[in-house]
Parts: C-alpha cells; structure tokens; sequence
C-alpha cells in the first residue's frame, strides 16, 4: 500500500483525467474508418410542439422533454397527435418564436443522400471544439447537429480529420504516435485490460502491460489498488506530474473571429458532402448564439 500513497496524492492535486484526455486524444487519420458510429435506437426528432401560455408558438421539443413538463403539471396538452403542449407559467423568455428553423418540423433522415435507418448525430462544428466554446455559443448547438447515416458520418470525418490535424499543429499540439497524451490513454488501456482479464492473459503478456502502465506513470505496478487507480484515473496528470492541457482548448484559446470558425465548418459540410435533404430553414449563417 506504500506504492500507492504518492500516487493517490498526486491525483489530488490535478484535475486533468486520463479518460478525458483519451476522449480528447487525436486519432491519426488513417484509423478514422475503424471508429465506430452509434446509431440512433429511436428517431431523434420527436417534433413535439411547445406553446407559450398565450398560444404562441415557442419552439419544438423532445417528447420527453414535453413529459417532463406534463408530469409536473407545468403545461396541458393541446393536441394528442401531434404532440402539442402549452405551459401554464410564464416562462423567462419566448424560446425561439420567430426563428423559422427551430420552429419548424423536422424529418429523421440523413441529410445527404436522404437515408432513414443507421442514423447518427454529426456535429458540423467538431464537439471537440465547441466543448470549450463560451457559454452563449456552446449551448446554441441544435442549428449545428445534423442527422447523417454511418456511411455519410465515416466519408465525411475521413476529409475533416486532417483539417483537424492542421489546427493542432498551428497551435503548436503536439498529438499522434509518441505524444505524452497518446502515451497515457494507451497505459489507462493496458491497466484496464490487466484488472479486468489479467487472468486470461499469458503472464508475458501481463508482464508487458505491467511495465507499460509503470513507465507511462512513473512506478512499478505491483499492487492492484494502484491498478485500479490507473484504470478509474479520475485527476490524470502528466508523465512528468504536470497537468496536461486538452489540445482542443488549446486551438480554440487561439481562434480571433469564433463565428466565423463556426461559419467554415459549416461551409465545409455542405461543399465537401453536398447535403440534398438539409432542414428547412437551415443555413451557413444561421445564428451562432443562444
């Protein structure tokens, strides 16, 4: 247990994750074929109507959304089906009155090549970027979520990927093969398969993981305590101690003009896929804010 004290102070001492950073870890662009794509297990757009206590229309809304309003007694439907609710208080705001595109219904297909099974969300801005956006611009993200098919997502993310790669090396990121970033998702990988299949692996093969994860962070592993550590890292630090930064923040510190890095992704998907079924009212300008 003496082996472990130390590690399990450092870990008190920084914030950064290595789950975080395996998340926010560049890929090369090669592997971008291999990644796989969530489907969607139900249509994402449930189209539900919302109104404000004096009719008017607010915006569209999740249909469980709309029953966590129902449930709490805060609106009455109006119309069964299609779903229309109306609340019953006057909320802060009007939501999206006047703005065409969130008020307007729409189809759960890919917006490509008009395909309705095999559904996933594409995020026209990369969610790597827009995590780190101000508050007003991260929230406003439904204008910049797109529903494409697996076939689309993977051609797609094969041609944004190396832009990807062009904005870390303007910033100065280092990432890919032998990063200290790529380094420790690689060791939090081999802790996880020693903890959880140890007992299948061949004892060389568990010997090799071993030193792995000890040279990724700095001691012998030995004891299972400071595996499981390794495996649940929830305040990661660097191979020197240092905390490390999230590579996607660092280009995003670095943007001057934020609407106009959300306007040249947008472009981007549209020239490259050439999109046939967009939603109505959507657009390269839309607004970039809440």
């Amino acid at each position: 247990m003496e082996t472990t004290q130390p590690f399990l102070k450092q870990k008190r001492r920084h914030r950064r994750t290595v789950l975080r950073q395996s998340r926010t870890a560049v890929r090369p662009s090669d592997d971008v074929e291999h990644l796989p794509r969530r489907h969607l297990e139900r249509e994402h757009y449930s189209n539900c109507t919302m109104l404000g206590p004096h009719g008017q229309t607010m915006c569209r809304i999740a249909l469980k959304r709309a029953r966590w309003y129902l449930k709490r007694e805060l609106a009455q439907v109006v119309q069964d089906e299609p779903l229309v609710i109306q609340l019953k208080f006057e909320p802060n705001g009007h939501g999206c009155a006047g703005d065409p595109f969130y008020l307007t219904e729409r189809k759960n297909l890919c917006v490509v090549c008009g395909k309705t099974e095999g559904l996933t969300r594409h995020h026209c801005v990369p969610f790597c970027f827009r995590k780190h956006f101000p508050p007003d611009y991260k929230e406003n993200t439904s204008h910049d979520i797109l529903l494409v098919c697996s076939t689309c997502h993977e051609d797609y993310e094969k041609v944004a990927q190396p832009i990807k790669d062009a904005l870390l090396r303007q910033a100065g990121v280092q990432f890919g093969a032998g990063s200290e970033i790529e380094t420790l998702r690689q060791a939090r990988r081999a802790a996880f398969a020693i903890y959880h299949y140890g007992k299948s692996l061949p004892a060389e093969r568990e010997a090799q993981l071993r030193q792995q994860v000890g040279d990724a962070y700095g001691f012998p592993v030995t004891d299972d305590v400071v595996l499981q550590a390794c495996v649940e890292d929830e305040e990661g630090v660097g191979l020197n101690g240092t905390e490390l930064p999230d590579p996607w923040k660092v280009v995003v510190e670095r943007i001057e003009d934020l609407p106009a890095f959300i306007r040249s992704w947008r472009s981007h998907f549209v020239s490259v896929m050439r999109p046939m079924h967009l939603p109505e009212h959507w657009s390269v300008e839309g607004r970039y804010q809440k």
